[in-house]
Formats: structure tokens, C-alpha cells, sequence
């Protein structure tokens, strides 16, 4: 099991058994993702396409509301000979027992990020 797996494995019991997560179209991670299962598969794909070089170089900034949270962060990533760099904006939705139940991903430019993550 990678480290990236182990870590998601440790981190499950934050989702909602409802969680969605949305990662706007466009590249071959893109989609929505349903479940647990989905979500933490996809996160692994990530991982493993990125050879586990998903870097968050600076948190940007963070708002906090009463079930949701908006956080921008600059990252980079490295897979397959490409290095994608650039801002994401992750809008997070907490139900009453404060368990994940949404995840939406937008990205500062979305072509580079189809064209990291084409392959």
C-alpha cells in the first residue's frame, strides 16, 4: 500500500457515506465522484499519477462558514514528465456531525490543468 493510500485509509472516517466530489471536466481525473469508495479511488489515482508529488506550496487564504469551507491553496504536481503549477479553489461541505459531504475543485487555468493530467 502506498503512503498516499495508507494516509486516505486513516482519513476515511471523515467522509460522509453521501460524499460527492467534483473535479470539473476536461482530463482524464476529471468527474464526479460518489462515495467513499469513488473518492478515496480517485485520490489514489491522483497520487499515483502525480507519483505522490502533490506539493501545496502555500495555503493562500481560507474562509470559514457555518457547513462550509473555502480554501485557496498554490500547489504543484509532477507526473509522466510535466510539472503543473497554479491555484485551486476547494469549496468543502460539512454535515451536522462534521463529516465530509462535499468536495468541489476549480482551478486558476483550467487547459493547464487538462494538460497535465491528459497523460
Amino acid at each position: 500500500m502506498s503512503l498516499a493510500a495508507s494516509q486516505l485509509e486513516e482519513a476515511a472516517h471523515l467522509l460522509s457515506p453521501n460524499i460527492t466530489y467534483t473535479v470539473p471536466a476536461g482530463n482524464a481525473l476529471s468527474g464526479v465522484f460518489r462515495g467513499p469508495a469513488e473518492v478515496k479511488r480517485h485520490l489514489i489515482e491522483l497520487f499515483e499519477f502525480s507519483h505522490e508529488t502533490y506539493d501545496v506550496l502555500k495555503f493562500a487564504d481560507w474562509m470559514v462558514g457555518e457547513s462550509h469551507v473555502a480554501m485557496l491553496q498554490d500547489a504543484q504536481l509532477q507526473g509522466n514528465g510535466k510539472i503543473y503549477r497554479g491555484h485551486q479553489l476547494f469549496l468543502v461541505t460539512f454535515d451536522e456531525n462534521d463529516a465530509l459531504t462535499r468536495i468541489e475543485v476549480f482551478f486558476e487555468n483550467q487547459e493547464a490543468a487538462n494538460r497535465f493530467f491528459s497523460g
